[in-house]
């Protein structure tokens, strides 16, 4: 994935101190010049930019490039206003809220997938967590959603991948469900620990 800055990112950087971006901000928004891949950018910021490139691109000052090119032909000549200081920057990570009294969400599912992708550090999870946190659309999404339960399972074991199945089916909204039960009995299982399933 290549990511560009948008027009409200040059207005941003343009207007310097007066818009609250920090160094770490504008250098990220300096380097994303749309020829760069995610990967890239991560090791010119460092493996822990993730999160600050995901606030970039909520708050409208990152895209996907080939995003930017179809909105260039719509740009305006004047960037769009700004606000006086960058919108505050989420947490980093929001507590879970308890079982019982939790609603369910597709936003509470990424979240809940991210976090168990981020203990892993095989690459294939790294480029799952990255695709599912820059999902352009709810189907990239989804399918990257679907696609963790079977690569937790190779990556741990088919009790662990269950788990997290089973805890994913409390926070998907309840219309995803037939989806997520689909994708989940076409993937196969993990090699890895096989003779670790419950009997």
């Amino acid at each position: 994935m290549l990511l560009a800055k948008t027009p409200r990112a040059l207005a941003a950087l343009q207007a310097g101190s007066r818009f609250g971006l920090s160094l770490r901000e504008r250098r990220a928004l300096i380097l994303a010049d749309g020829r760069r891949r995610l990967d890239e950018l991560l090791a010119l910021l460092g493996s822990d930019a993730l999160p600050l490139l995901q606030r970039l691109r909520d708050a409208g000052l990152l895209e996907d490039a080939a995003q930017a090119l179809t909105n260039a032909s719509h740009v305006a000549s004047a960037p769009p206003p700004l606000p006086a200081r960058a919108p505050a920057a989420p947490a980093a990570s929001t507590p879970a809220a308890p079982r019982g009294g939790q609603r369910r969400s597709l936003v509470a599912a990424k979240l809940y997938v991210v976090d168990m992708l981020q203990l892993q550090r095989h690459p294939d999870a790294v480029e799952l967590k990255a695709r599912i946190q820059f999902a352009a659309d709810q189907d990239a999404l989804l399918a990257g959603l679907f696609e963790a339960v079977p690569l937790l399972r190779r990556l741990t074991s088919p009790r662990y991948g269950e788990r997290v199945a089973a805890r994913l089916q409390e926070v998907l909204p309840e219309d995803l469900l037939p989806a997520l039960a689909a994708a989940l009995a076409s993937a196969p299982a993990g090699a890895a620990g096989a003779d670790a399933r419950a009997p």
